[in-house]
């Protein structure tokens, strides 16, 4: 008898006792009850269910217009190509003509400075010197 009472007081059971109880605590705070369980697949489908439809007609409406799109491509490319060719073409010629205007106005205000301070240029020599022509144009001369 006295060494039943030792083996049941003993501090490995004691120890092994309190683990198995610590350890059925704990699966039962972790246990989930079926309405739990129920509730979250319904606001799990509430939540994503709309975000898979949008994403099913997001890559359905992306395949159409794949579809689509691809043969008119095909098709148009040397249209497409030629329209942007002139594209290009034209924002050159507008920035080129912006270099120009700007080009002009400078001129023109140093014209305009040499004009007003007196220097030793006439306005003969300063129209040649702005056309880089280096011959003078006996009208332009006479108007002035």
């Amino acid at each position: 008898m006295a060494e039943l009472q030792n083996a049941e007081s003993s501090p490995y059971r004691y120890n092994h006792f309190h683990r198995h109880q610590k350890q059925r605590q704990r699966q039962e705070q972790q246990h989930l009850s079926g309405t739990q369980i129920l509730f979250g697949a319904a606001a799990s489908l509430a939540l994503g269910g709309p975000l898979l439809g949008t994403m099913g007609c997001d890559l359905l409406a992306s395949t159409i217009l794949l579809l689509v799109a691809a043969p008119l491509l095909l098709l148009l490319s040397p249209v497409l190509l030629t329209a942007a060719f002139v594209v290009a073409a034209s924002v050159v010629g507008f920035g080129l003509s912006a270099a120009m205007a700007l080009l002009g106005l400078s001129a023109f205000r140093w014209a305009l400075r040499c004009v007003r301070q007196g220097g030793p240029y006439d306005v003969g020599k300063i129209v040649d010197m702005l056309t880089l022509s280096g011959h003078r144009c006996p009208s332009l001369q006479q108007n002035l």
